[in-house]
C-alpha cells in the first residue's frame, strides 16, 4: 500500500502523541522532499516537528515530474503541490491531507484523500484506539486544528 502525506496530518498526530497510528494503519508513509523540508524548518522549535523529522518509518522521496508539480501548485503551497504530484506519480492508494483547497485539487486529479479525522475513524475501526472522542478533544485543545460541531458529530457517528 502506498500512502503519501502532506505536513499537517503528520504534525497534528505527533502533537497529540498519535503519530504511530499511521504506521499501524499503513506500515509506512511517504512524504515528498518539500514536505520534510517544511517539517525540518521548524523542528528546532517544535517537538511534534522533531518527532516527524526523526521518524524512521516515514520515507522521503523526491517528485520526479516537476512540470506536474508546477501545474498542480498554481494555487497551493509547495508541500501540498509536491504531495499531490508524488501521489499521482506513485499511484498512491491514499493521500493524507486536510487543507480544503489541496483536497479539492487532489480529488480532481482522481486521488483518494483521507484527512486526519478519517485516519482517526479508521484507527478506531481497526482497534488501534478505543474511542475517537478523547483524541478529538486532545486535538482541539493541543493544536490549532479546527472543526465545527457538526463535523465532530459526524466523525463520532462514523466511529460508532
Amino acid at each position: 500500500m502506498i500512502v503519501i502525506s502532506d505536513t499537517s496530518v503528520l504534525v497534528n498526530l505527533a502533537a497529540i502523541g498519535q503519530l504511530e497510528l499511521l504506521r499501524k494503519l499503513y506500515s509506512g508513509v511517504i512524504v515528498p522532499t518539500k514536505v520534510m523540508e517544511e517539517v525540518r524548518a521548524t523542528a528546532d522549535k517544535s517537538a511534534p516537528n522533531r518527532q516527524v523529522a526523526s521518524c524512521e518509518w516515514i520515507e522521503v522521496r523526491a517528485v520526479n515530474d516537476l512540470k506536474l508539480e508546477e501545474r498542480i501548485g498554481a494555487n497551493l503551497d509547495e508541500g501540498e503541490a509536491a504531495a499531490i504530484a508524488l501521489a499521482i506519480e506513485t499511484r498512491a492508494d491514499f493521500l493524507l491531507m486536510d487543507e480544503r483547497r489541496g483536497r479539492r485539487v487532489a480529488e480532481g486529479e482522481g486521488l483518494t484523500v483521507i484527512g486526519l479525522l478519517g485516519v482517526l475513524v479508521r484507527a478506531k475501526s481497526a482497534g488501534h484506539i478505543s474511542a475517537v472522542r478523547p483524541v478529538l478533544d486532545d486535538l482541539v485543545t493541543s493544536t490549532s486544528f479546527y472543526m465545527t460541531d457538526a463535523l465532530k458529530a459526524e466523525v463520532l457517528s462514523q466511529a460508532g
